[in-house]
């Protein structure tokens, strides 16, 4: 069945999903994973108090809701977390890409130097979308074994998630990337 959806309706669902996600596990996002994943559907998380905002994990355990505007240069093209060690990177990414599971469909490729560098956000998308604690949705296949260049979930409604690498170059070939 062919359809199409605008990006903004696109964003937007995904962004439902996300937060659906995060609430199915007891999460609320801390403000550098929120501004980002903000930027991409074209809006700046403001540090000002709004009712009406959306929900962050403020670094002395509290949440606050913060305000979201119009960003003005529109949707981010491009979205880097540069960050220390162990500060959430990974994890982030995963959840930002995990929302697209509910569009049917899609393709989401995760493109790393080597496969074991795609492992641990393809894990964790792995975790979101399919076990008890994430969102519980079934695969039609599933294959995690980087050593082996092979990294690949296809979800019922047909949106795939594959990790590719250098390793392989042919696979960075085509026009799904």
């Amino acid at each position: 069945m062919a359809y199409s959806i605008t990006p903004d309706q696109r964003d937007s669902i995904a962004e439902a999903f996300r937060d659906r996600l995060l609430e199915k596990q007891g999460l609320v996002p801390f403000p550098h994973q929120k501004e980002w994943w903000a930027a991409a559907a074209g809006q700046l998380l403001l540090d000002v108090p709004d009712p009406s905002g959306t929900l962050v994990r403020l670094p002395d355990g509290s949440t606050a809701s913060w305000m979201l505007a119009p960003r003005p240069e529109g949707r981010a093209r491009f979205l880097a977390l540069l960050a220390a060690y162990k500060v959430g990177k990974s994890w982030s990414a995963a959840l930002w890409a995990a929302g697209f599971a509910c569009i049917p469909d899609r393709r989401i490729s995760l493109i790393g130097l080597e496969y074991a560098i795609t492992e641990p956000e393809f894990s964790y998308i792995i975790d979101m979308l399919l076990s008890d604690q994430g969102m519980n949705m079934k695969a039609k296949n599933v294959t995690n074994r980087p050593k082996a260049g092979d990294m690949f979930l296809e979800l019922d409604n047909g949106t795939r998630f594959e990790a590719k690498s250098l390793e392989r170059k042919d696979s960075l070939k085509g026009r799904e990337i």
